[in-house]
């Protein structure tokens, strides 16, 4: 009886302290966890655009490749039934991809029914150059933000020929970047133009 009472007194719970640490560990463990979860999702999500944004590019030259190199030319009209554009890219997309209405960061895609806003011919920004001579010409074909395009890719060639250059704002990397003939974008989430691509 006498041994149990000592063993008994010989034990000490946990102090204020100790447990106080122990939750302050944890809490930093799983923050740390959920920190890492968002910036791997981010970069998924991010990654799902720029695949969608060379997809579209890819069909772009597609149509090109059957049409004697020329681009379609964008179509900034839709169906008055369906309110998918009237556009080769935007009919393409819509037949070619079963994600067509799919916004990479989650949600759906914006205003536009089939995932794909195309813009009028820019009568500006696309410089004069011929497809054979260097880019010197071009200038900055401006992508404007809008909310309500979120998730949507966005597709624009220049007012006149298909041997204009161009340079365009890519969001995702902070750089200007050239294109000939057309450009491709996607409206981040918050409806800003993001990664660009088009021709070279």
């Amino acid at each position: 009886m006498q041994k149990s009472n000592l063993i008994r007194k010989g034990r000490k719970g946990f102090t204020l302290v100790e447990v106080a640490l122990a939750v302050a560990v944890g809490l930093i463990v799983i923050g740390g966890a959920i920190v890492g979860f968002n910036s791997v999702r981010e970069n998924a999500q991010n990654s799902a655009a720029r695949q969608k944004v060379d997809a579209a590019v890819a069909i772009v030259e597609s149509v090109a490749a059957s049409n004697n190199q020329m681009y379609p030319a964008s179509n900034a009209a839709n169906d008055a039934t369906t309110n998918i554009g009237l556009g080769i890219v935007s009919q393409t997309w819509v037949k070619q991809r079963q994600d067509w209405n799919a916004n990479p960061w989650g949600g759906p895609v914006g205003d536009a029914a089939d995932g794909v806003t195309e813009l009028a011919p820019a009568a500006t920004g696309f410089g004069s150059a011929t497809p054979l001579t260097a880019p010197a010409a071009a200038a900055t074909v401006t992508l404007a933000a809008n909310a309500t395009n979120a998730g949507n890719l966005l597709y624009q060639t220049p007012l006149a020929g298909q041997g204009q250059w161009g340079t365009v704002n890519d969001a995702s990397i902070g750089q200007l970047k050239v294109v000939k003939g057309y450009v491709v974008s996607i409206y981040d989430k918050t409806g800003t133009p993001w990664y660009a691509n088009g021709g070279k």
